[in-house]
């Protein structure tokens, strides 16, 4: 499956951030073609058309739920552990604390969707998760830095 070969950096400009792996079965050894066009062309990677998964999909739901999830599990309780601030009340409105901060309010759900083919392609999951994880990169960055 071609999206294997994408190699992603999650935040930085998309033309410096995308590159696709020469060779898959040779792992973090293998050289790197630029996804972006060069100069001369406007033609991107040949793997940006393939289907982003096997088989292929007409849409992609993404969400951070279970990484919220997960960071509940991981703050121990000596450390404060993971407060809600107030009342009960909808999910989306509900503010939580971990590690002394306030805790974003839930993100809307990513919905990757198919531009020019039936199925979303590598081209259409790459540029749109990109996006949404520039937009995410503050919440995402305190986040790491608070857990290491």
């Amino acid at each position: 499956m071609d999206m294997l070969r994408v190699r992603w950096e999650a935040f930085g400009s998309f033309e410096e951030s995308v590159a696709v792996a020469d060779d898959l079965d040779a792992g973090a050894a293998s050289s790197l073609s630029p996804y972006e066009p060069d100069d001369e062309s406007d033609i991107f990677h040949e793997i940006s058309k393939s289907p982003a998964t096997e088989p292929p999909v007409g849409s992609i739901t993404g969400d951070d739920q279970e990484w919220v999830d997960g960071d509940d599990e991981d703050v121990p309780e000596e450390e404060g552990g993971v407060d809600e601030i107030g009342d009960p009340l909808p999910a989306a409105r509900k503010l939580m604390r971990c590690c002394d901060q306030d805790r974003p309010h839930d993100t809307l759900p990513l919905l990757v969707f198919s531009t020019k083919q039936p199925f979303v392609t590598v081209h259409d999951y790459v540029t749109q998760v990109h996006a949404w994880l520039q937009e995410l990169e503050g919440d995402i960055l305190r986040a790491w830095e608070e857990l290491y």
